[in-house]
């Protein structure tokens, strides 16, 4: 090998070594720099959002997705609040507080828009518009619509109770139900759904008397 080809391999070597420093290191580099946006991550679940590189945290946030925008908070940790995920495809809430104000937040993190919604526990949560915990509304609606038990009568008039308090459902659905074992009676089931949110009752069509079953999230 003559001296002068020696040299250009040198110099070649020695190019591509360069290339391939700055080619390895400049993806990792460049996204800290100019990562944008929102970001799920896929292991956990839990959202970010990231501006010029740098993690959002204690925070409000404003988001659109396909034209729709979603108001996000992001936590001391940069996660932003949001209920668990629920196994049965059911629809939840949960209560975060924000300084000194309480909020809601579904399983997208989202903050929600008011009205009526129901948790993990299948509790009743009522929002203002601007998604603010309405403690006093939520407890008035619970203790007037407790879920069935031994202790709890039935009543004629529960389907239009809940019809006043809750308002028209967006769909009904009438379906069979079992019969107790001692009775000859015809029960039926009847599912109220509403935006984010069912009511399920139980109906005994030979003495006309409705008992709740419970409320579920959708």
């Amino acid at each position: 090998m003559n001296r002068v080809f020696q040299k250009r391999w040198m110099l070649l070597t020695a190019c591509l070594v360069v290339f391939l420093t700055v080619l390895l290191a400049a993806p990792e580099a460049v996204q800290a720099a100019t990562k944008n946006g929102l970001v799920v991550r896929k292991t956990t679940g839990k959202v970010y959002y990231y501006k010029n590189g740098k993690l959002l945290k204690n925070t409000w946030k404003n988001v659109t997705i396909k034209k729709k925008t979603y108001r996000y908070y992001f936590g001391k940790n940069g996660a932003a609040y949001k209920a668990p995920e629920n196994l049965f495809g059911f629809y939840d809430v949960k209560i975060f507080t924000v300084g000194k104000k309480k909020y809601g937040f579904d399983t997208e993190g989202h903050l929600v828009k008011g009205g009526i919604y129901v948790d993990s526990n299948s509790r009743i949560r009522v929002f203002t518009s601007s998604g603010k915990y309405n403690e006093k509304k939520t407890k008035s609606l619970s203790k007037a619509f407790k879920t069935f038990d031994v202790t709890h009568e039935v009543s004629r008039n529960l389907l239009k109770k809940v019809k006043k308090s809750f308002g028209k459902p967006k769909k009904t659905e009438v379906s069979n139900s079992c019969k107790p074992w001692n009775t000859s009676d015809v029960f039926e089931d009847i599912k109220l759904i509403y935006a984010h949110y069912e009511v399920q009752l139980v109906h005994n069509k030979t003495t006309g008397e409705y008992a709740l079953n419970g409320f579920f999230g959708c």
